[in-house]
């Protein structure tokens, strides 16, 4: 009897193609599990570290006038209308009305500003759990809606198809962030390597400001005739200097030759010796012409979306979203624009310089232009819908809450808040109906080039809230004592 045959078969497939296939397999589900073993690894250590950082915050010894019940805290959440905008922090509403309230009721009242730049309903939302114990607020006062009108990062996974919220799912994954955050850093290692090896960097790449100032100041027939030596000029050079093409790319630029512009901007950004000396270069172009709107004679709103769109093609990195948000703004007022050059203008940042998809926001805004009508019909909504969560939050802490419209008419914003103020029966402080007939006469009085308060517009909005809390708290005994004895210490 033959010992060999009872010995297993070596081959257990029927052919070499089942083979092949059982160890593909058995790769992706091996794959699969090491994935999902490292997704765990991660996830169990950004839980630890965050359980670390929230007791962390618990355990701070709360201020020492909480401890004392007579003492009523106010707390004002907002947007940079609220923080105070590009002025110092003591000219800002709450400051101003901390002032007022401690002459007329000395030590009786605390106010904390926490008011951030730029920050949405939702950004309010989603803080507000954190913000209550931590203040633990009396009262609160609320300013918020204006972001929302041109910042859709927050409001990205409303925006977002089916599709998009699967690829939404995958960014969040802890694995995914692990992969292509070591993708861009290697990618950023090997550009900036690359880009040192270059030989021909003796230039000047500084920004000529007397010569461009010249430039500005010339008519346009005078304008095209230098453009036109200029570019004799470069096409007698191979490889003409910095300072031309820096002249022929601002040149093109005031004559609305926004395609040329970019070609020598790109010319002049591929001359730098490293990504930082290129980010420096982008720099003085956002600031030094693309944003310099007074070289236009009567700049448009088209003049100045064309200039947006021509700064976001060329990408200074920093400020990206402050080209993205005008852009937005004025294609929400007009439907009848077009936003695909938006759409080319990111599409082409992004395939041009790929570390730039670490900007979520481009991709929030991406969504935007490709669809705005579901912008202009929901951004309503989505704000309704986060100050309805905010003021249930407040609600279950038996806090008071005191609503706010814009001192200047943001819609739909300042209409969804006097209804809901309506609605719930909440105090309103009715900025706009104040600041009316004010902006009508004096604006430059009350309000700044970029929309926000003046000092005396911010001292008027403090004093129509202080109207505002004696007429709902302070003149009610009942309602004060209420106040008193909230977060009362025992």
């Amino acid at each position: 009897m033959n010992s060999d045959s009872n010995l297993p078969s070596t081959s257990r497939f029927r052919s070499p193609g089942a083979k092949y296939l059982v160890l593909a397999i058995a790769s992706c589900i091996s794959l699969l599990l090491s994935l999902a073993v490292l997704e765990g690894a991660l996830r169990l250590g950004g839980l630890l570290l965050t359980r670390n950082r929230q007791s962390e915050t618990q355990t701070m010894p709360w201020p020492s006038f909480r401890k004392d019940k007579e003492v009523i805290s106010v707390l004002a959440l907002g947007d940079s209308f609220t923080f105070g905008g590009m002025g110092p922090s003591r000219e800002s509403y709450p400051s101003q009305l901390a002032r007022l309230l401690a002459r007329q009721h000395p030590n009786l009242f605390n106010i904390t500003n926490n008011g951030v730049c730029e920050f949405t309903s939702r950004n309010i939302r989603n803080s507000l759990p954190d913000a209550i114990p931590l203040n633990r607020p009396d009262i609160i006062l609320l300013l918020v809606g204006a972001a929302n009108l041109y910042d859709p990062y927050p409001f990205a996974d409303d925006l977002a198809p089916l599709y998009a919220r699967y690829d939404n799912h995958i960014r969040r994954m802890r694995t995914y962030k692990l992969i292509r955050y070591c993708y861009f850093e290697t990618a950023t290692w090997i550009e900036r390597n690359r880009m040192k090896a270059r030989p021909h960097f003796d230039y000047d790449l500084s920004y000529p400001y007397k010569d461009i100032l010249a430039l500005c100041k010339m008519n346009i027939a005078q304008l095209r005739r230098q453009t036109a030596a200029l570019e004799e000029k470069t096409a007698r050079h191979g490889q003409p200097p910095p300072h031309d093409m820096w002249l022929l790319a601002e040149a093109h630029c005031l004559l609305k030759n926004y395609n040329r512009s970019l070609y020598y901007f790109e010319r002049l950004l591929g001359m730098a010796p490293d990504a930082e000396r290129q980010d420096q270069i982008m720099r003085s172009i956002m600031y030094g012409c693309l944003y310099n709107y007074e070289s236009l004679d009567k700049p448009t709103e088209t003049d100045k979306m064309n200039r947006d769109l021509l700064a976001l093609e060329v990408g200074y990195p920093e400020d990206v979203r402050f080209f993205i948000a005008p852009l937005i703004r004025r294609y929400s007022r007009d439907s009848e624009l077009n936003p695909q050059r938006a759409i080319d203008a990111i599409d082409y940042l992004t395939t041009k310089r790929p570390r730039f998809y670490r900007n979520k926001r481009l991709a929030a805004a991406r969504l935007v232009f490709s669809d705005m009508k579901v912008w202009r019909d929901h951004v309503g909504i989505w704000f309704e819908d986060d100050l309805r969560h905010i003021i249930k939050a407040a609600s279950d802490d038996n806090s008071r809450l005191v609503l706010q419209t814009y001192p200047v008419p943001y819609e739909p914003i300042n209409t969804i808040v006097r209804r809901l103020s309506q609605e719930m029966d909440l105090p309103l402080a009715d900025h706009e109906r104040i600041f009316k007939p004010l902006i009508a006469k004096h604006r430059e009085q009350y309000i700044k080039d970029d929309g926000h308060c003046t000092t005396l517009g911010h001292e008027i909005m403090a004093r129509n809230i202080l109207h505002v809390l004696e007429k709902a708290f302070l003149s009610r005994p009942k309602s004060l004592s209420d106040l008193r004895s909230h977060y009362a210490w025992h």
